[in-house]
């Protein structure tokens, strides 16, 4: 086997690389990923994050200070946990929706914008 087999003495034509982006073999760095969504996670807890911490202080002092139950029913218990899952959602589900946004936005532009369809992929250029 030569020594060359590795290596490509020529860079690839226009063609080639037209070709290799139909089938899928776009560049793509999982690192700068992972870089982007712990930058903007932690970027969003800066800014978004105080009223979580908030309400997550004041649901502590409540849960475990204060008036204890001596009672309790079906009906306590899920007016309970409905007030506290659409306080927590109205804090977490921006912070979330931001998250995710960031991560599709990233992955997206990383490939150029090389979506797959039926297994195969295809260019929303052409």
């Amino acid at each position: 086997m030569p020594d060359y087999a590795g290596e490509k003495s020529l860079d690839p034509t226009p063609h080639r690389r037209q070709q290799a982006r139909r089938e899928g073999h776009v560049a793509k760095s999982h690192d700068l990923g992972s870089a982007v969504m712990l930058l903007a996670g932690l970027g969003l807890l800066m800014t978004l994050g105080g009223g979580l911490a908030e309400f997550l202080i004041a649901y502590c002092r409540s849960q475990l200070g204060g008036q204890p139950w001596l009672t309790i029913d079906a009906e306590t218990v899920t007016s309970h946990w409905t007030a506290t899952l659409w306080t927590l959602g109205r804090y977490l589900l921006p912070i979330l929706g931001l998250l995710c946004l960031a991560g599709v936005t990233v992955n997206v532009l990383q490939s150029d914008f090389c979506f797959y369809r039926n297994g195969l992929p295809s260019t929303s250029r052409g």
